[in-house]
């Protein structure tokens, strides 16, 4: 004789599996991800128009900061909804979460940890540069919790843009673990790395400049050469 309760079962199992589809399918039209994803159009609108010379850049960048004052008027998602989003395998729901945690400054360590683990390199420039606009606002001591990561990253990233981006970030990092990864950057980049890493580094880490400098020096490496506008920070000078 069949339980009859397993009927009752079975019917409160297919309402919660109903339930959450609909939660799922319902998701994209929130306002917090529909504002979202108008701010990471507009924002790519923005950027192409301007490689385009097309002159409409402070009207683009109007529409963009209104979706942005938008969003911020809506109620948040959850970090759950959020990480979610983040671990999907459709681009622009992980823009969605990106622009949230970066224009609300979300901070929640599951959300970070989300952010750095599901990073991808065959992402598009925008989705990378979401993700390290969501690091920016981080103390030391929150990016030092994702240093590992954070080091396989820019130690693999080829996008010298993103990486000018993330520098600021990569600062915040023990100068020790970073060390490496400037010193890179120094005598393998670009002159706009070589350059932007030498600003950043003046203004965030001089002794690590002072001592990079002086190391590759040894080594008859100028990492100021045709870099004319920069020079050691004054401070350092007349101990090199």
């Amino acid at each position: 004789m069949q339980n009859p309760l397993s009927g009752y079962v079975l019917f409160g199992v297919t309402l919660l599996f109903l339930g959450l589809a609909s939660c799922k399918r319902d998701m994209k039209k929130e306002p917090w991800f529909v504002i979202a994803e108008e701010y990471a159009k507009s924002h790519e609108i923005m950027l192409q128009n301007d490689r385009e010379g097309k002159g409409t850049a402070l009207q683009d960048l109007a529409v963009r900061e209104d979706a942005g004052s938008q969003l911020l008027k809506v109620t948040s998602p959850s970090v759950s909804e959020l990480v979610a989003l983040l671990n999907s395998n459709d681009p622009i729901a992980r823009k969605v979460a990106l622009v949230n945690v970066m224009l609300r400054e979300i901070k929640d360590t599951n959300v970070l940890e989300a952010i750095s683990k599901t990073y991808r390199f065959e992402d598009d420039t925008y989705t990378k540069f979401f993700s390290v606009g969501c690091l920016a606002p981080l103390s030391a001591i929150q990016v030092q919790a994702l240093d590992k990561r954070l080091l396989e990253i820019f130690a693999s990233e080829k996008d010298q843009n993103i990486i000018i981006a993330a520098l600021p970030v990569l600062t915040k990092l023990d100068p020790i673990k970073s060390r490496a990864l400037f010193t890179r950057y120094l005598t393998t980049g670009t002159k706009a790395l070589r350059a932007s890493t030498i600003v950043t580094l003046q203004n965030d880490r001089p002794e690590v400049l002072y001592d990079i400098d002086r190391e590759l020096k040894s080594q008859g490496i100028n990492i100021f050469a045709g870099l004319t506008p920069f020079k050691i920070p004054e401070k350092f000078e007349t101990a090199n």
